[in-house]
C-alpha cells in the first residue's frame, strides 16, 4: 500500500508558509482522501479518512470495499512521508524526529530511517515542483525513498509544501498512485481506537494524553 496524507504539524507548518502564499488546501480530521491506483494492466480506487492527528502524525482509516476489518485498515502517517499500517512496527522517536526535520522541504535534505520490516532507507528531498489538485496548482517537492536493499525498488512521492500531504506515489515504472480529491474537514464518528482495533497505533494516542 502507499503513503497518503498528514495534517497538523503545528510549528512546522508555520515555518514552511511564507506571507505571500495562498491559503493551504483545506484538510484535517474528518477529511476524506480519494486515490486512483494505476498499475500495469488496470486501475483501482482507494478511499481514506483522516481520524485524529498529533504533533507529527495522523491516523487514517481505509474505508469502502478495500477495508478488510482488522488493524491493517488503519495506518499512521509521520510528517506526511512515512506510512505504516497499524498492524506493523511504528516509527521510532528518532526516526520521527528525523522526518520532522525535513520540514520545510528543501532540496538536499535527507533522513535515514528503517521501514516496518527493518529495511534501511534514506528519504531524500528533491527539486521543487507543483501538483494539480482540486482545480489548482500547489507548490510541492518530489521526494525519493532510497532503499538500501537491492530487493526493494526505490519509490518517488510528491508532497505539498503548504501542508505535509503526500499526493502521489510512484512505485515503479508501471505503478502510480495519485490523489484526485480531498474533502474539507468535517465531524466524524470515531471508531473504537483501542489497541484491540488499531493495534500498534494505539500507543500514539497515549502520547496525546500523557
Amino acid at each position: 500500500m502507499r503513503l497518503a496524507v498528514l495534517s497538523a504539524l503545528g510549528v512546522l507548518l508555520a515555518s514552511s508558509a511564507s506571507a505571500g502564499e495562498e491559503a493551504s488546501l483545506p484538510f484535517g480530521e474528518g477529511s476524506t482522501v480519494y486515490w486512483t491506483l494505476a498499475y500495469d494492466g488496470g486501475s483501482d480506487r482507494l478511499i481514506e479518512r483522516a481520524l485524529i492527528s498529533g504533533d507529527d502524525f495522523m491516523i487514517f482509516q481505509t474505508v469502502g470495499d478495500t477495508a478488510v476489518g482488522d488493524a491493517s485498515d488503519y495506518f499512521a502517517l509521520y510528517s506526511g512521508i512515512d506510512y505504516r499500517t497499524c498492524d506493523e512496527t511504528q516509527a521510532t522517536a528518532e526516526e520521527r524526529a528525523a522526518l520532522a526535520a525535513l520540514w520545510p522541504l528543501e532540496p538536499g535534505k535527507s533522513a535515514k530511517i528503517t521501514s516496518y520490516d527493518d529495511t534501511a532507507l534514506t528519504v531524500r528531498v528533491g527539486e521543487a515542483s507543483a501538483f494539480f489538485l482540486m482545480g489548482q496548482m500547489w507548490p510541492a517537492h518530489q521526494l525519493t525513498l532510497d532503499y538500501e536493499s537491492e530487493e526493494e525498488t526505490d519509490e518517488e512521492l510528491i508532497v505539498l509544501d503548504q501542508l505535509p500531504i503526500s499526493v502521489s506515489l510512484k512505485w515503479d515504472a508501471t505503478s502510480l498512485d495519485t490523489v484526485t480529491l480531498v474533502t474539507k474537514p468535517s465531524p466524524v464518528a470515531l471508531p473504537d481506537l483501542s489497541q484491540e482495533t488499531i493495534g500498534e497505533c494505539a500507543a500514539l494516542l497515549n502520547e496525546k494524553t500523557d
